[in-house]
Parts: C-alpha cells; sequence; structure tokens
C-alpha cells in the first residue's frame, strides 16, 4: 500500500476521533443528531483497528520485536507523561476554582480531556508487548482468525466500554477484537482477496446497523458500563467494527490509489494532516471543554451544526499548537512531548 492509501487512513481516523469527542456535548434532538452521534461515536474502534493494521502492513516486515518496542516507547511514553501532567494542572486548577458542572460526561471533557487519547497508551503498549502472540495469528489462515475473532467480538459486544476509560483490564478485552480485525483486514489485503463486493456488503451492512440503532433502537452514543458485566447489545460496536473493515480494505485497495493521485490538492492536507494525527490525539482533549462553551449558542440552531464547527476549531486549534511549538522547541524535542 502506497503513501496516499497510509495518509487517507489516519487523517479519517483522527478527523473521526475528534469528531467523536466533540459530539459528547450538547443536546440532540433530531433524528439526524441521533444519526450523526452514532456516526462517529466509538471512531476509537477504528483508530485500533487501523494502528494493528499499519503494524502489521509497515513496521512487523521491517523490525525485530525488541526495535520495534523501543520505537513505540519512545514515541508514546513521553508525550504521555507530558501531556498527562498538563491535564492534571489544568484540571486541579478547575477544581479548585469550582468550574465544573455535574454532568458526568462534562466532568470528563472538563478535566482537561485527559482520558480521551490517554487511556490507548497503556492498552495499546500493552498489545505491542504481545507482538510475538499476534504475529502468530497474523500468520494463521483466514477461516482460522474468524474462529478466534467471533467469540471475541461478541464479548466486546455485551461488556461495553468501561465507565472508567481508564480501566485498562476492561479496555483490553473490549478493544482487542478491533486489534486481531486490524490485524485480519492487512492479511485478507495482503492475500489480495479483497473485492468490490465485500467493500460494499460491509459498507451496507454498517450503514444498516447505523439506521437500526439510531432510529429503530434509538440507542445513542456510546455503551459505557461497569467493570466486566454483560448488558445489551452493544450495537454502536457492531457498527463501527464492519465500517473499520470497510473502510480498511478500501483505502488499501491499489485500485484507490490512482484516484488519490489524480488530486494532489487532497493529498497536500492529507499528508499534513496525517503527519500530525498522533499529536492531534495527544492534546485535542485540552480544548474540547472551551470549545463547547464557544459553539453552544449554535447548538439553538442545529446541535450537529456546533459539533461539527467545534470539530473544525478543534481540529484547526490543534494544527496551529503543534505548529508552532515545533517551531519553537524544534522537530526533536516537539515529538517528545506532544507526538509531533
Amino acid at each position: 500500500m502506497r503513501l496516499a492509501g497510509i495518509d487517507a487512513m489516519r487523517s479519517l481516523a483522527i478527523i473521526l476521533v475528534v469528531a467523536q469527542h466533540t459530539s459528547l456535548m450538547g443536546d440532540d434532538k433530531t433524528a439526524v443528531d441521533y444519526l450523526y452521534k452514532n456516526l462517529v461515536a466509538n471512531s476509537s474502534v477504528f483508530f485500533v483497528a487501523l494502528s494493528a493494521f499499519l503494524a502489521a502492513h509497515i513496521s512487523w516486515p521491517k523490525q525485530r520485536w525488541t526495535d520495534f518496542m523501543r520505537k513505540k516507547e519512545a514515541l508514546l511514553i513521553p508525550p504521555f507523561v507530558c501531556i498527562s501532567l498538563l491535564a492534571l494542572t489544568k484540571a486541579y486548577s478547575k477544581c479548585t476554582l469550582g468550574l465544573y458542572c455535574q454532568d458526568y460526561q462534562l466532568i470528563e471533557v472538563g478535566l482537561g480531556g485527559a482520558l480521551f487519547p490517554l487511556w490507548y497508551v497503556p492498552f495499546i503498549m500493552v498489545m505491542f508487548s504481545l507482538t510475538p502472540m499476534l504475529k502468530l495469528y497474523h500468520a494463521q489462515p483466514l477461516w482460522l482468525q474468524a474462529l478466534v475473532l467471533i467469540p471475541l467480538c461478541y464479548l466486546s459486544m455485551r461488556i461495553g466500554r468501561p465507565q472508567e476509560l481508564t480501566h485498562l483490564a476492561h479496555n483490553l478485552l473490549y478493544f482487542l477484537p478491533a486489534f486481531l480485525l486490524g490485524l485480519s483486514c492487512e492479511k485478507l489485503q495482503r492475500c489480495r482477496q479483497v473485492s468490490r463486493a465485500l467493500i460494499v456488503s460491509l459498507a451496507v451492512a454498517a450503514i444498516g446497523v447505523w439506521l437500526y440503532q439510531s432510529l429503530h433502537l434509538q440507542q445513542f452514543g456510546n455503551a459505557h458500563h461497569p467493570r466486566l458485566g454483560f448488558y445489551a447489545v452493544d450495537w454502536l460496536f457492531v457498527q463501527k467494527a464492519m465500517l473499520s473493515c470497510m473502510l480498511l480494505l478500501l483505502l488499501s485497495d491499489l485500485r484507490v490509489e490512482p484516484w488519490l493521485q489524480r488530486h494532489p490538492s487532497l493529498l497536500k492536507p492529507l499528508s499534513q494532516l496525517a503527519m500530525m494525527s498522533f499529536g492531534i490525539f495527544f492534546i485535542h482533549g485540552l480544548f474540547t471543554y472551551e470549545l463547547y462553551l464557544l459553539t453552544k449558542p449554535l447548538a439553538h440552531i442545529s446541535y450537529v451544526l456546533s459539533s461539527v464547527v467545534a470539530m473544525a476549531l478543534c481540529l484547526a486549534l490543534a494544527c496551529a499548537v503543534l505548529t508552532i511549538g515545533q517551531r519553537l522547541i524544534g522537530k526533536r524535542y516537539s515529538r517528545y512531548i506532544a507526538g509531533y
């Protein structure tokens, strides 16, 4: 797979994640609001699946496990510590001033957004530490991978995401199938067994679940549950698993590459956003609550409008902060502070 397809994947992943976090707030009232919220909610599933896909496609063939782990530790741990300290400082100052409302989600956002990206780092480091076993899974035929993947997906559908976003064991159980799904998609793409019919079928199925969940069941947003219990089916996981598989197979399809190359005006911003994606992932939660307050008046016109404007402002602000920060302290050091 070529650079353009990788850039498209990474750019789409970070846009969906920021859209998810800027849709957590606001008063959704109409069917359109519900559809938008469920379209972007739980986009972390795609982010995790993409991490697995890229690891198997790019890193594993070129690097030994020990070198791979050292590189990931250098890239992930320093920004994790720096942004955690910054978020905790912000949270402490706001708690001292008593600036929080009592709504659970707004408290989560107001606390510096620390939990948005930072649950991911412990989870993904544990997953990468299991690389030898994951490589063994990746080497198996697709039918055997399916025998492992299907029951794990069912488990994720029933336990939902944890109420405590940093609960490592719960996150591992919930997102493990998403990681394995990314590996299976990479295997499928590598074996050249991807057909347009498969991609279209996955898209139709994902849209069907999205409409069923939003309009019939009227389940909205992520299903957060207490630790490791069995609950009603989390249809959002089903939707995002199928959507992730469809997007990974579509954007890794070599037939898409010529179309991307014919649109250079699209390639440049995609490439820039892709390079900044991890930095955006680390710092965007620091601005989310303030942007919610700024765009809140637009919610009287449209919840979707306020969420989309907040998402665009969040992406623009994060990109500006990363660019200015890199110029001030240099690329060599900024990557260890903010991931870019």
